[in-house]
């Protein structure tokens, strides 16, 4: 990815390149003290019922969410400021997995808050327990943060829909994380989740990281694709007052735009992607 701007976001060169190559880190952030009290604190206020995939960012409660996200962001911004420059918190979010098979995550990215011409916004996904085949883990697509923009929000279609399977089955990379530790991506990166089919839910947390100059946007598709709209963010505010089943607030709507695109036919996302497989299953070998 070519950006406008070259802002570095990592403070280590090597960390910068690893991060540029694939669009993800792994890192080890949290104590084991900090771990207990994120999973004391989630057990405590999430005494929700819900199956499936559950996010606190689907709560009507404002109050909770805003509670859940200073917790998040208190015990991790001030980690993941001895690794980036310049990013600050923006929402975090509790993304918690009940048993079964319903509670899969298909291939997705995550929403885009920022221009990303000309900044990158990063997501940061933690376990509260150690995740493996049974629990679902977090899977990547490395390397997919350079496929073609499209603008990502609610209901918004992607150009990769039609080949979910294919990214997955060919090019879907499964991590075994410890608690505590952190992947951080590019919002851009493509990413899924197996099922849940072990004996107990399994609670994670995400925190949205931001260049701090930054302008902040958000954008929805209300039934006029491909007219999308644009509306402008002032901090988390806007993201702890709304959940993507209802409309934004209209006042913060800034304009709309046309969004061409074309989706990503096989022999495009083989040529993006396939070094990436050979270059892990290389490092796996080597081992």
């Amino acid at each position: 990815m070519v950006l406008k701007k070259q802002i570095m976001i990592f403070n280590s060169a090597r960390l910068e390149k690893k991060f540029q190559r694939e669009g993800y880190l792994v890192l080890p952030l949290l104590s084991k003290l900090e771990v207990t009290s994120l999973l004391d604190f989630f057990k405590e206020k999430y005494n929700i019922d819900f199956s499936g995939f559950h996010s606190t960012h689907f709560l009507k409660d404002a109050k909770l969410k805003e509670e859940v996200h200073h917790k998040i962001a208190s015990v991790l911004e001030t980690h993941l400021q001895k690794y980036l420059l310049d990013y600050q918190a923006l929402f975090g979010n509790f993304m918690v997995k009940a048993i079964g098979g319903n509670s899969r995550m298909p291939l997705h990215a995550d929403w885009t808050y920022v221009d990303e011409d000309c900044y990158q916004s990063l997501g940061v996904w933690c376990p509260l327990v150690d995740t493996n085949k049974e629990n679902g883990r977090l899977g990547v697509v490395p390397k997919s943060h350079l496929l073609r923009k499209n603008l990502r929000g609610p209901q918004i279609p992607t150009p990769f829909h039609d080949q979910n399977e294919y990214i997955i089955e060919r090019y879907g990379k499964l991590l075994n994380l410890k608690a505590g530790e952190v992947v951080i991506y590019d919002h851009c990166l493509l990413h899924f989740s197996p099922a849940n089919l072990s004996k107990g839910v399994r609670p994670a947390l995400n925190l949205v990281m931001v260049p701090t100059e930054a302008p902040l946007f958000h954008y929805a598709n209300r039934g006029g694709y491909p007219k999308i709209e644009k509306y402008e963010v002032k901090g988390s505010a806007f993201y702890l007052n709304y959940t993507h089943f209802e409309e934004p607030n209209t006042t913060n709507l800034i304009g709309e735009i046309q969004e061409d695109w074309l989706p990503f036919p096989s022999a495009y996302l083989d040529e993006q992607l396939k070094s990436s497989k050979l270059e892990w299953i290389k490092a796996l070998v080597s081992k």
